[in-house]
């Protein structure tokens, strides 16, 4: 959770098409 893109918006917080479905 130290990474600076990810506590800005993490990769499982966007809407992916895997969990979207």
């Amino acid at each position: 959770m130290s990474d600076p893109g990810a506590r800005e918006v993490p990769v499982w917080c966007k809407p992916q098409p895997k969990l979207a479905g």
